[in-house]
């Protein structure tokens, strides 16, 4: 099964052709983060993509660079679920939502998403964010969520690390797969 473009298998998460791997981290246990380390400068975006699982519900932030400063990230939501629609803002958080705002990881199905963070080496401007998500709310294996959020992170700096968790003290298990890539522009 094909998911917003990562194949659903427990052996491999498919970029587009151009896209070069920086990292992939497959889970074999329970795990309370996800982090990405000494990312290297050489490209121009980076995109990760995952599809992921947890002991119960939870919904995933995302830390950059270690920054837990409550005023430096921002995030814009869209959702939906079923025949109901919402969207808002979030700030004043210690990371950016690296998941639609209502969306969860759960237990049984897959959370698959893609984030995008463009220009992230840039040391004149903000960080732009941008994410698709989807997920199974009742653990059926059908009917869910599928949200797009934006946001930024407020700061100059490149970004060399990562670090994902979920709220409430929840951990990712078994299972659970992340790959960073780099994606350069065309000469």
């Amino acid at each position: 099964m094909t998911i917003l473009g990562i194949i659903a298998s427990s052996k491999l998460v498919a970029a587009p052709p151009g896209f070069e791997s920086i990292q992939t981290q497959t889970l074999t246990g329970t795990q309370a983060s996800i982090s990405f380390t000494g990312i290297p400068g050489t490209f121009t975006h980076l995109q990760l993509r995952y599809y992921g699982f947890s002991n119960s519900f939870g919904t995933q932030f995302m830390e950059i660079n270690g920054n837990t400063s409550t005023g430096d990230y921002r995030t814009h939501y869209t959702f939906g679920s079923g025949a109901t629609a919402s969207g808002g803002d979030l700030t004043s958080r210690a990371a950016i939502l690296g998941m639609g705002y209502t969306g969860q990881f759960n237990t049984t199905y897959p959370t698959v998403g893609i984030i995008d963070l463009l220009d992230y080496t840039n040391t004149t401007k903000i960080k732009t964010i941008r994410g698709i998500h989807g997920v199974d709310t009742n653990n059926t294996g059908y009917g869910g969520e599928a949200s797009m959020n934006s946001g930024w992170y407020n700061s100059g700096s490149a970004i060399t690390s990562l670090r994902f968790y979920l709220d409430g003290g929840n951990n990712f298990t078994a299972g659970s797969k992340y790959g960073l890539y780099g994606i350069k522009e065309s000469a």
